[in-house]
């Protein structure tokens, strides 16, 4: 009686085991696909919305970027055409940069010679460097309105982002980030712009628009469409960088310009790839490399775009 009671036991805890194996060999697959899942089910509780408008608005932007200012259009003016447009154009000759301090040898090398270079490429413009201290000290002094949203934004590139669409609005020009070097003279592209009387530059990327190479005139609808959508864009978006980008950064902008109308837009010059550092012959400048406000959560975007696509290609071997 106590072996058949024990090889009762046996056989019972043999079937058990067997049933939970093959529960999880069941389970599997689909855990595996909500683990797979699961980042972007928390970035989409957040941020679905902007990420789907993104996503949706690229065939739009791109149907645009077959009109961009190319090299044709700068080539059809000579530098001295050029330079008399400039009276009856919209977009002023000055060149705005940004660093936390006015020393130069504070900036990392190689961001210090491309500054220079741009110097040097631009001597007859007004090169305007705005630090931390002078960027808060204008909005304070032209847009009190908007100081207590500025100060209250939880990144600095926040601050970086807002206050070159302010300073466009105010001053216009082109804003250009520290990490992008010039290799020619942009007043034939401000010339362009006079002569296809646009208002406004922004460039193309694979993605949308960028905001770190941008030209406006004084009081541009376009500048002013930024400003006025940057306290409803206020928010978390459930990453650093994601909030960065969709409050105030590059997404941003992308979202505005697609909402804007025809007409608003038909006032926006869309620079051109072949211009905007992918063609060697007729780029005007050259990206080096950047990013430096990203943090470790852009590694775990990425991270988690791997291993999704890990777990995915994993998955199917185990579905029915």
């Amino acid at each position: 009686n106590h072996f058949k009671k024990s090889e009762r036991r046996r056989l019972g805890a043999h079937q058990l085991l067997s049933y939970l194996h093959s529960t999880m060999r069941r389970l599997l697959p689909y855990a595996l696909v909500v683990l797979a899942l699961a980042p972007f089910l928390y970035v989409g509780l957040f941020a679905g919305k902007e990420l789907g408008s993104l996503f949706f608005m690229h065939r739009r932007i791109s149907r645009h970027n077959e009109h961009a200012l190319g090299p044709s259009d700068l080539l059809e003016i000579s530098p001295a055409a050029a330079k008399a447009s400039l009276d009856s154009h919209t977009v002023p000759t000055i060149l705005h940069r940004m660093w936390r301090e006015d020393d130069l040898n504070s900036m990392p090398p190689r961001w210090k010679k491309a500054f220079q270079k741009c110097e040097a490429l631009h001597g007859d413009w007004d090169i305007k460097l705005w630090t931390d201290v002078s960027m808060r000290a204008f909005i304070s002094d032209y847009y009190p309105n908007f100081l207590n949203l500025y100060d209250s934004y939880p990144y600095k590139i926040q601050r970086v982002d807002a206050a070159r669409y302010f300073i466009l609005y105010h001053y216009g020009g082109i804003y250009m980030d520290l990490d992008i070097r010039c290799l020619r003279s942009l007043t034939p592209l401000v010339g362009a712009m006079g002569r296809f009387n646009k208002t406004a530059l922004l460039p193309a990327t694979g993605i949308g628009l960028s905001n770190d190479f941008m030209a406006s005139a004084p009081g541009s609808e376009t500048m002013r469409a930024l400003i006025e959508e940057l306290p409803r864009s206020n928010r978390f978006y459930g990453l650093p960088y994601l909030t960065v980008m969709l409050s105030t950064g590059s997404s941003f902008l992308s979202i505005v310009y697609d909402r804007m109308s025809e007409d608003e837009q038909s006032t926006v010059a869309i620079l051109g790839a072949s211009l905007y550092g992918h063609d060697k012959e007729h780029r005007l400048v050259r990206h080096l490399p950047g990013g430096s406000w990203h943090g470790a959560d852009v590694a775990l975007l990425r991270k988690f775009v791997d291993i999704a696509s890990h777990i995915g290609s994993y998955a199917k071997y185990f579905l029915p």
